[in-house]
């Protein structure tokens, strides 16, 4: 009988477990912000622009953090010569933080 093996064995694949959350964040703040920008209340322009503007700091703040936890686990990768996810580490990385600076609300640039 086999036994499902869920835990990684190597550093490389636990590195690569532990960048998918953040990956799959910027993910799906990409699909999901066209959906809900038009459905929430406020105006990004104003300040106090209501919840419109809580919810885009709030995504933004998590693009930022996403994006130095990518940049961080990329220089392990690097430093263990796993150099094909540490590419798409950064790529990822660089997609939050294009992301991330778009979602800054225009009152707090």
């Amino acid at each position: 009988m086999t036994t499902m093996k869920f835990l990684p064995k190597t550093k490389d694949k636990w590195l690569r477990l532990l960048s998918f959350p953040f990956k799959s964040y910027i993910f799906g703040v990409g699909l999901l912000f066209p959906y809900w920008r038009l459905r929430m209340p406020g105006k990004p322009g104003m300040i106090g622009g209501g919840d419109l503007t809580e919810w885009l700091t709030r995504l933004s703040v998590g693009c930022f953090i996403s994006f130095l936890a990518l940049m961080v686990i990329c220089v392990i990768q690097v430093l263990i010569k796993c150099r094909r996810d540490a590419m798409w580490n950064v790529v990822f990385a660089i997609l939050a933080l294009l992301i991330g600076l778009l979602l800054i609300p225009p009152s707090l640039r």
